[in-house]
C-alpha cells in the first residue's frame, strides 16, 4: 500500500469513528489526542495548533459553558421574553433564504373518503329503519357516528360488529344505500375485502367509493386506472379526490406535472361551501396553501399572501390535525411572505425556494417496504418531463402584482439580477453553523454535500456525473465529500461513506445491510450537526472556514445548493464552484459557456448541428450512418427506449435508413443494431457521445441531456427540451 493511501485510510478510519462515537484502538487514540506530534503531522499534513492555540480554545470552551449555564439560571419570564423578541423566520444577514412549505404527496394515502347521507338517515336519525338506540348503550358508539369516526369502531370490536351488520343488512335490503358501502369498507381491516366494498360503491356511482377504489388501486402500482376513478370522484365534488388531483398535478405523483391543473383543482376546492368545523373546510386548508405556493413560485407575492391568509383562517379548528401532520410550517407561510415583500422587488424570485421533497419519499406516502400497499413511484420523470412555469392571467392576479409584472414587462431589457431563479442563475445562501465533532471535518479543502431530506432529482445527476463533479472541485482545488441523506433505492453505490468501507474493510463499522438501514434514519445529518438555523427542506454544502487569528476556533458554513424540479443542474455545480472560488465559471471551468437557448438543428441532408440562440452554429456534429440513425430515432420518442425494444422499432430505422445513407442499405447491419443479445447498439450510443464530445470540446456544458442516457435494462432517453430541437423539413420528422 502506497504512503499516501495509509494517510488517506488513517484519517478516514479516525473521523468515522468520531462521527459515530465508536471506540478508538490504543494507537488511533494516541494519534487523535496528540495532535501536535510529528506522527499526526506525516500522517495527516494538517495545519496544526499550537499548545498556546489549545489552551486559548479550552479557555473560550469554558466560558462558553459558563455563559450558557448562566443562560439557563433566568426566570421562565424572561425566557418567554427572549424568544418573543426572536422572529420565527430569522436569516443570516446578507443571505437571507425564504422556503414556503407545501402540503405534500401524505394527504394520497392519509384518509378514505366516506359518505354518511344514508349513515344519518337510517341510523342516527329516530325514523330510521334502525335508529340509533342500539348504539347509545354501546358507550362512545352514538357520538362516534356523529360526527363519524372509523377509528372508534376499529378499536372496540362490539361496535364495530353491530354497525357493519346494520351496514350489510341495509345495503341487502335498500336500494339507495349504496353509498354504506363506503362506511362498510371504513370499518374494515381485510385490505381485500375493503377494496371490494369501495369497488360496489364507485360503480354505483358514489362519489366518494370512486376516490376510495381509486386509491386502492394507485397503491397497487395500477397508477392509471387509479388516477382515472379519483378523478371521476373529484369532478364529482369530493373534496377528498379534489385535494388528491390538485397535489398530483403539483408534484407528479399519479399524473405529470402541470401548475395549471393543480391551480385550477385547488380553486374549485375553494369554491365549495365551508361550514365551521366541516371537512370541506379541513381540506381548502390545504388547497390555500398549496395555491399560494404556487404564486409564490411564479413570484406574485401579493396574491400568494392572500391564499396564505385564507389558510390561517380555514386552519382555525383543525390545529390539533395539522400538528399532527407536521404541517404548522406550511401554515405558517404567511410570515415569510411578509418577510419576503420586505425584499427589494427584483430579489425577491432569487431568495425564493419551494420545499419539495421526493414524493415517494413523504413519510405517510411511502410505506414500509414488506407493505403490499407501498406507493407506486411518481408518475412524473425529470429525466423525460420539463415543468412548465405557471402562468396566471392578469384577472387572477392582486392589483399589486399586476402594477409589479406592468412595471417589469415595460423596464429596459432584463439583467442578470432580474433572471428567473432557479432555472437561469443561482444564488448560494450561506450559513454559520456548528457540528458536534469539528475533528471530524476539519480539513478545509473539502465540501461535504449534506442534506436533511432526499432530494431525488438532484441526487439522480450527481450518481450519474459523479466523476466529472468531483474532478471540477478538484481542479478549483477541493474535494468533493458526498454524503446523502440516504440511498432511497439501496443501489446508491457512489455513497462515499459505504463505497469507502467496503473497500478499505473498516472492521469496526456494521455490514451493509445494517448501514442501509441506519441511513434511513438521516444519520449524517443527526451525528454531524448540534445547533441547526438551516430551513427545514435544505440542500447544500459544509464548508471549513479558517480561523482569522490563531485565538479563533475554527468555523463552518453551510451553502444551500438549488434543489428544486427543473434546475439546470450541470450549470447549478459550475456556478457554485464560481461562487466558493470567487471566480468567473469560465476561469473554474476552463471553457465557454452554452446559454440556455443552445438548439440541436438537423438539416434537410440530415447533418446535426449545435446553435446558440442566435443561430450561430457552435458545432458540427459528425457520426456515422448507423449512429445517426438510432440518434434520430430516439429523438422520436422523447418517452425513451430501451436496447432490448429496439427490434420493435426495426422499421422506423430502416425508414430513416433510406434518406440518410448515400448507398445501398444493408439490412444486415440493422438486424444486428436491434439485436439485444449483440453489442451494436451499445457501440452505437457511444459513438454518438464520442461524436457531441468532439463538437463541443471548447465548451462548458452537459451533453448527457443530448445524448442516449440510461441504464442497463432500462430505457435510454434523450432528455433535451424538445423545445429546443429545430427538424427541418424532410420525408420523415419527428
Amino acid at each position: 500500500m502506497k504512503l499516501s493511501e495509509i494517510k488517506w485510510y488513517v484519517k478516514f478510519k479516525i473521523r468515522l469513528k468520531k462521527l459515530f462515537f465508536i471506540k478508538l484502538t490504543t494507537w488511533e487514540q494516541y494519534v487523535y489526542n496528540y495532535m501536535t506530534e510529528p506522527m499526526y503531522s506525516m500522517l495527516f499534513g494538517d495545519n496544526l495548533l499550537t499548545e498556546e492555540q489549545l489552551l486559548e480554545n479550552e479557555r473560550l470552551a469554558q466560558e462558553a459553558k459558563e455563559q450558557q449555564a448562566k443562560q439557563q439560571e433566568k426566570s421562565p419570564l424572561e425566557k418567554l421574553w427572549e424568544m418573543d423578541q426572536k422572529s420565527d423566520d430569522d436569516t443570516p444577514a446578507g443571505n437571507p433564504l425564504y422556503t414556503f412549505h407545501t402540503v405534500g404527496p401524505m394527504l394520497l394515502t392519509y384518509k378514505y373518503p366516506v359518505c354518511t347521507d344514508s349513515l344519518k338517515r337510517e341510523i342516527l336519525s329516530e325514523r330510521g329503519s334502525i335508529g340509533p338506540e342500539k348504539y347509545k348503550q354501546i358507550p362512545g358508539a352514538f357520538e362516534a357516528l356523529k360526527p363519524y369516526n372509523n377509528e372508534f369502531f376499529l378499536d372496540n370490536e362490539q361496535a364495530c360488529n353491530l354497525l357493519l351488520s346494520d351496514l350489510l343488512t341495509l345495503l341487502r335490503d335498500r336500494d339507495d344505500c349504496d353509498d354504506l358501502w363506503t362506511i362498510a369498507g371504513s370499518v374494515t381491516n381485510n385490505v381485500s375485502l375493503r377494496k371490494e366494498y369501495m369497488r360496489r360503491a364507485a360503480t354505483a356511482g358514489v362519489k366518494e367509493g370512486m376516490v376510495a377504489y381509486g386509491i386502492h388501486l394507485y397503491l397497487e402500482h395500477r397508477v392509471e386506472e387509479g388516477c382515472e376513478w379519483v378523478r371521476k370522484g373529484a369532478e364529482l365534488g369530493d373534496e377528498i379526490g379534489i385535494i388528491i388531483m390538485g397535489i398530483s398535478y403539483q408534484f407528479g405523483t399519479i399524473t405529470k406535472i402541470d401548475y395549471g391543473e393543480a391551480a385550477r383543482w385547488y380553486k374549485s376546492m375553494l369554491k365549495l361551501p365551508q361550514e365551521d368545523g366541516s371537512e370541506t373546510k379541513y381540506w381548502a386548508g390545504f388547497a390555500a396553501v398549496n395555491l399560494g405556493v404556487l404564486y409564490a413560485d411564479a413570484g406574485y407575492f401579493h396574491t400568494a399572501r392572500k391564499y396564505f391568509l385564507m389558510a390561517k383562517e380555514l386552519e382555525k379548528g383543525h390545529e390539533d390535525d395539522i400538528r399532527h401532520l407536521d404541517l404548522i410550517p406550511a401554515f405558517n407561510n404567511i410570515k415569510v411572505c411578509d418577510r419576503l415583500l420586505e425584499q427589494p422587488y427584483n430579489l425577491r424570485k432569487k431568495l425564493t425556494v419551494i420545499q419539495q421533497q421526493a414524493p415517494e419519499l413523504d413519510f405517510i406516502f411511502c410505506s414500509d417496504k414488506d407493505n403490499k400497499q407501498q406507493a407506486p413511484s411518481a408518475v412524473f420523470n425529470p429525466n423525460i418531463d420539463r415543468i412548465v412555469p405557471f402562468c396566471p392571467t392578469d384577472d387572477e392576479l392582486e392589483p399589486e402584482d399586476r402594477d409589479e409584472k406592468y412595471r417589469l414587462e415595460n423596464q429596459e431589457p432584463q439583467t442578470e439580477e432580474d433572471v428567473r431563479f432557479p432555472f437561469d442563475s443561482f444564488v448560494f445562501p450561506t450559513y454559520d453553523v456548528a457540528i458536534r465533532n469539528e475533528n471530524v471535518f476539519d480539513n478545509k479543502k473539502e465540501l461535504i454535500f449534506l442534506e436533511k431530506n432526499v432530494h431525488m432529482e438532484l441526487n439522480n445527476y450527481i450518481q450519474r456525473h459523479f466523476a466529472d463533479i468531483k474532478d471540477l472541485f478538484r481542479k478549483n482545488g477541493f474535494q468533493f465529500v458526498y454524503l446523502p441523506a440516504h440511498a432511497y433505492d439501496f443501489r446508491d453505490q457512489i455513497d462515499i461513506m459505504v463505497s469507502n468501507m467496503e473497500e478499505y474493510g473498516t472492521g469496526n463499522i456494521p455490514d451493509r445491510t445494517q448501514w442501509e438501514n441506519k441511513r434511513n434514519e438521516n444519520i449524517y445529518w443527526e451525528s454531524i450537526f448540534s445547533e441547526e438555523s438551516l430551513p427545514d427542506d435544505c440542500a447544500g454544502f459544509l464548508q471549513r472556514i479558517p480561523p482569522l487569528s490563531i485565538f479563533r476556533d475554527q468555523s463552518y458554513r453551510y451553502i444551500i445548493f438549488p434543489h428544486r424540479p427543473g434546475t439546470d443542474w450541470g450549470r447549478a455545480f459550475n456556478a457554485f464552484i464560481a461562487f466558493v472560488t470567487g471566480k468567473s465559471v469560465e476561469e473554474t471551468t476552463g471553457k465557454k459557456m452554452l446559454d440556455m437557448q443552445t438548439k440541436i438543428v438537423v438539416d434537410k441532408k440530415f447533418n446535426i448541428t449545435v446553435t446558440d440562440s442566435e443561430g450561430k452554429v457552435i458545432g458540427e456534429v459528425k457520426m456515422p450512418t448507423l449512429s445517426k440513425i438510432l440518434y434520430f430515432t430516439y429523438l422520436r420518442h422523447p418517452e425513451g427506449i430501451a436496447i432490448k425494444e429496439l427490434s420493435d422499432y426495426r422499421d422506423e430505422l430502416i425508414e430513416f435508413y433510406k434518406q440518410v445513407a448515400y448507398k445501398q442499405i444493408n439490412l444486415q447491419s440493422i438486424d444486428s443494431l436491434v439485436d439485444s443479445t449483440k453489442n451494436s447498439a451499445n457501440e452505437k450510443i457511444s459513438r454518438i457521445k464520442k461524436a457531441f464530445e468532439t463538437a463541443l470540446g471548447q465548451y462548458q456544458c452537459d451533453i448527457s441531456s443530448m445524448i442516449p442516457t440510461g441504464s442497463k435494462g432500462e430505457k435510454y432517453v434523450i432528455s433535451f427540451n424538445r423545445e429546443n430541437i429545430v427538424w427541418e423539413p424532410t420525408a420523415v420528422t419527428l
